[in-house]
């Protein structure tokens, strides 16, 4: 079929203007007479206002797009799009798509006006090629549109940051605005034309032929930040002014009609000038409301728009976890507007979980069914005010996080969202302080740098912020005040707070010396100095639950402690045999207090007279026997002493801390550790140890990082106590510390049995001994090259040394050769 025979066609459905049924607030006005040129106003204006208004109209009327064919597109020197292809993909040109009837006649019907507008041109063939799309509009009808995904997926990203909504809407708060003009752009994506070279990437195939756009068309990745990009440019001097843009929708907002009358001949003169034309019948003028973006704006506030949930409220019962995902993406839109969101649809997001059974519950049915009550319900919100104070009121329980932003008394947005799996583990004030922390981080934007009270229901939040708090802290602080060096200095600005006649105010020179005191309560030093001279006693015990153990020095028959240590056990530890806790207690210490132990004299006490039988089995576990060759490194001597006699060990190793679940989580001790005389730095396999152990990743990962993370990590092993490296041999190897691969390195190359072998010799010692580390090839190499015995004793250089030759001999007894035993 040629074209000229699909224009024959077309003319004959070509459909003609009809005016859609207004609301009882809006009616129409005609610009010319004879009812051409419709556009919709509000009903409430005066005659005078209406008068103005069609002036100004008539005026910018340049400025309206009637008809697909009055859109003369932007100058190219303004705005062009372009389309920049990743180095590694290649043209892909799709076959047709099956179409049935109907969706053939709203294809023609669509390539019939585009042809007529100018804005696509046939062609026999491109490199690349998409597939043409019908699917079907939200109310009635059909819309063709092109599958540009290979196209996409292979063209260069345009990063232009699009705008917060809600940021934009609220922009109005500051302003005061009663009066209202919404205005909406014609096409506004085919208003830009695509460069020229790149006219070809965007052909599309037809029934009817090939055909290539020469304006910007829906569905490129890059089109709606080009628009948005040209957009803001040429609004920019009026932008949060009294204009705010969203894409191809433009919303003008005043305080005084006025006013208003003059920021709408602004936007129209722009738009005139840079060949924009709108859309008058999407275009809605001088109200007071308008329907923004889902949304309706008045004087008052913000509401959710009554028409756009009407698609919810007809939503049938979702049948897959894809229904549901659908229903939950739709209602999240508004999740502002409904108080305790997170709650309501939790008994919904379980079932899109992985590995979760779909069954519909009552509480799935329950919780559906209030969702869609609530968003007919929902209140209106009011715009917030940076110039007012703000109340943050929170709450929390172990099913969610929930928090309400108000401006005198009236709310400004919800907030809530789900516990993770981590945080039903919590104490109670730690969720309540957890949920302030969630609402300061999603409202932040607010309520950074405004002075705003938080309310929540949990009164030991309220500890430092009254003069009983101050002194119960500096009571406490001040008992262990002979631990902390200037105690008296750092705790004035607390205690200044006590004073009869000085107003409380707890400033930041106050939070300063808060947190100054508790780093320094944390980290204490112990004020019994060790000697060195003198043997370790190691006191350990295990319980049902946790292992304790102190570490000391025996001076004139007195026992004095240097450090105290203690560990809850985790899940699988708690079923280890009596014995092989008790075992584990003294690993545990080994480990906790390696830098005092390794090359000193140690002896154990413990309760438990079988380890001594443990240590001489040859039977053993594989984890019993790598506790064992641990126990070997030092130089030990176990002595049996009872718990009744081992108070403290005892005692540590029955501490119980009520409010955690031992099921959930592994306990870590709630202080760091204290060490006298020792800096130790942090371990380079910390992270990959927290994820092994506890399934911890650092919040502050990118989302590249926390993908190598995760791609690393499955390299590692976690055996408590330690992480090994699976090895490309597949042999596992204990990750070490930078000091303790100090130590390797010299036992495989400077000790009696080292050798003093090259860099790749002592690399090969170590990954046998079964150690590894990430810099284990450079350390080796550099540790081998800086062995003084290495350099004084290698090989003497053969550079001055006279060149060998055959000697030539001729009868017997011309070459004598003489050797010295």
């Amino acid at each position: 079929m040629r074209i000229e025979d699909l224009k024959e066609e077309g003319e004959e459905i070509t459909p003609k203007l009809e005016l859609k049924i207004l609301p009882s607030h809006l009616k129409y006005v005609f610009l010319e007479e004879g009812g051409s040129k419709p556009v919709i106003i509000s009903s409430s204006l005066s005659t005078l206002e209406e008068e103005k208004l069609v002036r100004v109209l008539k005026f910018y009327q340049g400025a309206i797009g009637w008809s697909i064919s009055d859109l003369k597109g932007i100058s190219p020197t303004y705005c062009m799009h372009k389309i920049f292809m990743e180095d590694e993909y290649k043209p892909v040109a799709q076959p047709q798509r099956r179409l049935n009837p109907v969706m053939k006649e709203v294809v023609m019907k669509e390539v019939i006006k585009l042809l007529d507008a100018g804005m696509i041109n046939p062609i026999s063939n491109s490199a690349w090629v998409s597939p043409v799309q019908v699917v079907p509009k939200k109310v009635m009808g059909w819309r063709m549109c092109i599958d540009y995904r290979k196209l996409n997926k292979a063209t260069r990203k345009d990063h232009f940051p699009l705008p917060f909504m809600d940021q934009m809407l609220e922009r109005l708060a500051g302003r005061g605005a009663s009066v209202f003009s919404k205005i909406n752009l014609r096409s506004g994506y085919h208003q830009i034309r695509v460069k020229e070279v790149d006219i070809p990437k965007t052909a599309f195939r037809t029934r009817y032929g090939h055909y290539e756009y020469v304006v910007m068309p829906f569905g490129v990745t890059n089109a709606p930040a080009v628009f948005m990009d040209y957009m803001n440019r040429i609004f920019r001097p009026f932008l949060d002014k009294f204009v705010v843009v969203f894409i191809d929708d433009i919303l003008i907002y005043s305080r005084t009609p006025e006013e208003h009358n003059e920021h709408l001949r602004l936007v129209l003169e722009i738009l005139k000038a840079k060949q924009l034309y709108t859309k008058l019948s999407k275009c809605e003028f001088w109200l007071d409301e308008v329907k923004f973006l889902g949304h309706v704006i008045s004087a008052e506030g913000i509401a959710i728009d009554s028409a756009k949930v009407e698609s919810v409220l007809q939503w049938e019962r979702p049948r897959t976890v894809t229904d549901i995902q659908s229903f939950v993406g739709l209602v999240s839109y508004y999740r502002r507007f409904i108080e305790g969101f997170s709650k309501i649809v939790a008994p919904l997001t379980q079932l899109t979980r992985k590995e979760q059974l779909f069954i519909w519950t009552d509480a799935c049915e329950r919780s559906f069914d209030k969702l869609k009550m609530r968003l007919t319900t929902s209140p209106m919100l009011v715009l917030p005010d940076s110039s007012e104070p703000f109340d943050v009121y929170c709450d929390a329980s172990h099913q969610g996080l929930g928090c309400v932003l108000m401006q005198n008394r009236k709310v400004v947005a919800y907030a809530s969202r789900q516990l993770k799996n981590h945080e039903r583990n919590y104490p109670t004030h730690d969720l309540e302080l957890a949920v302030i922390v969630f609402a300061l981080k999603i409202w932040r934007h607010y309520l950074y740098g405004v002075r705003f009270s938080v309310f929540s229901d949990h009164k030991s939040l309220k500890y430092l912020f009254d003069q009983k708090g101050i002194r119960g802290f500096l009571g406490h602080a001040g008992f262990y005040r002979r631990f902390i060096k200037e105690f008296s200095m750092i705790a004035k600005p607390l205690t200044n707070l006590l004073n009869k006649d000085t107003p409380f105010c707890f400033n930041d020179s106050c939070l300063k010396s808060f947190e100054i005191l508790k780093a320094r309560l944390t980290f204490a030093p112990i004020i019994t100095a060790l000697d060195w001279k003198l043997d370790f006693e190691l006191m350990c015990d295990a319980s049902d639950y946790a292992v304790g153990a102190v570490l000391g020095q025996r001076r004139a028959k007195t026992f004095h402690a240097i450090h105290y240590a203690s560990k809850v056990l985790n899940e699988a530890q708690i079923n280890y045999a009596t014995t092989e806790k008790e075992l584990l207690a003294i690993v545990f210490a080994l480990e906790k207090f390696r830098s005092y132990l390794i090359g000193s004299k140690v002896v154990v006490f413990i309760d438990h007279a079988t380890i001594k039988h443990l240590l001489t089995k040859l039977d053993s576990k594989p984890r019993l026997i790598r506790w064992i060759l641990l126990l070997q490194e030092f130089d030990l001597e176990i002595k049996d002493k009872s718990g009744k006699e081992n108070l403290v060990a005892d005692h540590l190793s029955r501490l119980i801390n009520d409010e955690v679940t031992l099921k959930e989580r592994e306990i870590l001790e709630e202080f760091p550790d204290e060490k006298l005389l020792m800096v130790q730095e942090r371990p380079w396999f910390a992270d990959l140890a927290n994820f092994k152990a506890a399934g911890v990743i650092l919040e502050d990962f990118t989302w590249h990082q926390k993908k190598k993370f995760l791609r690393d990590a499955t390299y590692y092993v976690w055996d408590d106590p330690h992480l090994f490296k699976i090895g490309s041999d597949g042999l596992l190897r204990r990750c070490v510390s930078r000091e303790e691969a100090k130590s390797i390195l010299w036992h495989c190359h400077n000790s009696p049995y080292g050798g003093h072998f090259n860099g790749e010799r002592t690399i090969a010692k170590v990954l046998q001994a079964g150690f590894y580390w990430p810099t284990l090839f450079k350390d080796a190499h550099s540790h081998a090259k800086q062995c003084d015995s290495c350099q004084r004793a290698r090989g003497i250089t053969r550079k001055h040394e006279m060149p060998l030759q055959n000697m030539q001999e001729v009868e017997v007894f011309d070459c004598w050769g003489i050797d010295f035993v």
